[in-house]
């Protein structure tokens, strides 16, 4: 019996997310030995007998590396450490009989809702050829919008990642109003990211323009100008809404990609005490020498921030980025100057499937780990008398 092989996902394609199955599927009459490589290396040895079917996606979850590179801003567009998003494979097939198959994937850390992956099964569609590589679409890997208009508050500008998905260094943005445009230089199917607040800055710092509203254009020839080519999608950047508290919090979406949404609501700060464990406790006997007794003594105690905030009135569209931010498994939260990695949850979530009036959402962020020393915060690190005046001026003036 001839051994027959595929990966299969709805559609066709050497793309997969993590987050959703990868399907080896080997027909063969015998015994048959599969392995994932990464590179050089082995990452997983598996056998299987007859004709069978194993879902390799667990394999690459604890592959992919986390570096904070996301924090980095500046560049109008940069090229993130790739290991902490996408990693190139090889399935290896051989059977007891010497014959061989083998097949180079790309796997990308992320992936799509249950619902999602139903409705591309259904109609035959790979989401990365119809989304994340099209170009005549949002291909941008956010959870912000699935249409092509995507809305960013002004207080919420960062990074928009995506697989450059045209030709080498024809991805145009374009200010809509003047006509302004730049090139943003890339790869094809390499991994970028581009800093909507640096693309604002340049248009206003060299082209003298405000821009609030950015066309991106995919295919753009280098002679062609524009508006030749396709006009993929269209970043609007809103007016931040007036707050007496605003608050950022960061968070890995769906897709394996950092973004950034703001809770413009009241903040309360509380700490929770480490429950110790029942055995041990935290209190102990201390012998006195001198009176030949015994009296009670402590451990120090761990306590825990717990921050409470509202997150101001969210969009229907927004709230589907709320629930992401909420599932999320890396969430940071910046409080004063200080950041904490959390866990956010959120006791009522209950909304009008038809909006008649303005949603508000009340969170809850426990910070990921307690502390026994509080007797400083990372806010201000400066220990010496503030200067009154910068360092061009001599110590004459401070």
């Amino acid at each position: 019996m001839t051994m027959t092989c595929n990966i299969s996902q709805p559609g066709a394609g050497s793309h997969f997310f993590c987050g959703n199955p990868i399907m080896l599927n080997v027909t063969d009459g015998s015994v048959a030995e599969y392995k994932v490589m990464v590179g050089n290396a082995t990452a997983y040895t598996g056998n299987g007998n007859g004709d069978f079917s194993v879902n390799i996606s667990d394999i690459f979850k604890p592959l992919f590396t986390e570096s904070s590179d996301w924090e980095v801003a500046g560049d109008l567009i940069h090229q993130p450490v790739q290991t902490d998003h996408r990693i190139l494979a090889t399935v290896v097939v051989t059977n007891d009989k010497g014959v061989r198959w083998s097949n180079n994937i790309t796997v990308w850390n992320g992936g799509v809702s249950k619902r999602v992956w139903r409705k591309c099964a259904r109609e035959g569609w790979n989401i990365f050829t119809r989304r994340f590589m099209a170009m005549d679409g949002n291909f941008f890997m956010t959870a912000r919008s699935s249409e092509y208009r995507i809305n960013m508050r002004e207080s919420e500008l960062g990074l928009l990642w995506c697989i450059y998905p045209c030709d080498d260094n024809s991805l145009h943005i374009r200010e809509r109003i003047s006509g302004q445009s730049l090139v943003l230089p890339g790869v094809t199917n390499m991994f970028y990211a581009i800093d909507m607040a640096a693309v604002r800055a340049y248009f206003y710092d060299v082209l003298g323009v405000l821009g609030s509203v950015f066309e991106v254009w995919t295919d753009v020839g280098v002679d062609s100008g524009l508006p030749q080519g396709n006009l993929a999608a269209i970043v609007q950047i809103e007016r931040a809404a007036p707050a007496k508290e605003r608050y950022l919090v960061s968070f890995r979406n769906s897709f394996g990609c950092m973004e950034c949404i703001e809770m413009v609501g009241e903040a309360k700060r509380s700490e929770e005490t480490v429950e110790d464990d029942e055995e041990t406790g935290s209190s102990f006997l201390r012998y006195d020498p001198v009176t030949d007794s015994y009296y009670d003594a402590r451990i120090r105690q761990q306590t825990v921030p717990v921050f409470t905030i509202t997150t101001g009135v969210k969009r229907p569209a927004e709230r589907e980025f709320l629930k992401d931010m909420l599932t999320s498994d890396k969430v940071f939260l910046s409080v004063g100057g200080e950041d904490f990695e959390v866990i956010p949850s959120v006791e009522n979530t209950e909304y009008p499937v038809v909006s008649k009036e303005p949603t508000t959402y009340t969170v809850k962020f426990k910070a990921v780990e307690g502390d026994d020393r509080n007797g400083m915060t990372t806010a201000n690190l400066r220990f010496t008398r503030p200067r009154l005046f910068s360092y061009q001026f001599n110590n004459k003036f401070n």
